[in-house]
């Protein structure tokens, strides 16, 4: 069950659309396997963010910047405290 609440920015969407049709362009088995391991890692993001992942200088944000390979990708996100706890 997820512990972190994932929000995707609509620019990241569109540059995740757009990655994905262009892997569709050279294969579509190579696409269907990009997107089953973004969706397996922001899967594994909802649980803990700081597993698998690195630390990224990011002075000037709220928060602690991340990123996280994925194949010939890297995902960077904004790991942020929300004002409550359960």
């Amino acid at each position: 069950m997820a512990k972190f609440e994932l929000v995707i920015s609509e620019r990241a969407a569109d540059a995740f659309h757009a990655a994905f049709n262009k892997a569709k362009e050279a294969s579509l088995i190579g696409a269907e396997s990009l997107r089953a391991a973004w969706l397996t890692k922001l899967h594994k993001l909802g649980i803990d963010p700081v597993v698998d992942s690195r630390l990224e200088d990011g002075a000037q944000l709220p928060g602690e910047l991340r990123s996280v390979a994925i194949k010939s990708y890297r995902i960077f996100f904004l790991l942020q405290r929300s004002g409550y706890c359960d």
